[in-house]
């Protein structure tokens, strides 16, 4: 049953697919030519002009994908010279998470920021009591089943619960190197 049902859900995206390369090509204005005889080198180019195409027409200010392109590069930089000349321990969580709360606008990005700091920070006090008290690899190894699936299953629905989640996770994997380390929750949420 599994099997049957991977295999029309892959067929079903397989369809999407050729549908968009095919929207791709018509607006491009090229006929597609993929099912004719001899005629596959000319609809790769005809496919590639029009990538191409859009490549040139988002390589502008007029762009909302080249602004925010340019926005998270510049971000990303900043960040990662703030760890560095701050020699953050753990310091790429810096940057890391400033290209994950950064979205095309404001109000998106808003909202993911508040969520990221209300998760960060309620995950790394679960996470610090958890890592003080439970030094055994073992009892770390049992704890990160049930925060990796809640972190992982959550984050598409509700990010800041996902976050919640994710930073014990985190915590407790690090502690699998180093037990009884909780200080890691603390930086971590000092870095986020």
């Amino acid at each position: 049953d599994l099997v049957e049902n991977s295999a029309r859900a892959l067929q079903v995206v397989n369809k999407h697919v050729r549908a968009a390369a095919d929207i791709l090509v018509q607006r491009g204005s090229v006929e597609t030519t993929a099912k004719l005889p001899g005629m596959g080198r000319q609809a790769s180019r005809a496919r590639l002009g029009v990538v191409l195409g859009m490549f040139k027409d988002n390589l502008t200010f007029h762009s909302l994908t080249f602004r925010h392109a340019l926005r998270l590069g510049m971000t990303a930089t900043a960040a990662v010279a703030l760890y560095t000349l701050l020699d953050l321990p753990h310091g790429v969580w810096v940057p890391l998470t400033a290209m994950v709360i950064l979205k095309p606008n404001f109000g998106g990005t808003y909202q993911q920021a508040k969520q990221r700091m209300v998760g960060t920070v309620a995950g790394s006090v679960m996470g610090a009591i958890l890592a003080a008290a439970m030094t055994t690899r073992l009892a770390l190894d049992l704890l990160l089943v049930p925060f990796g699936v809640l972190a992982f299953s959550l984050m598409a629905r509700n990010y800041g619960l996902g976050v919640l989640f994710l930073t014990p996770f985190i915590v407790l994997l690090l502690n699998t190197v180093q037990p009884g380390d909780w200080e890691v929750a603390a930086i971590r949420s000092f870095n986020t």
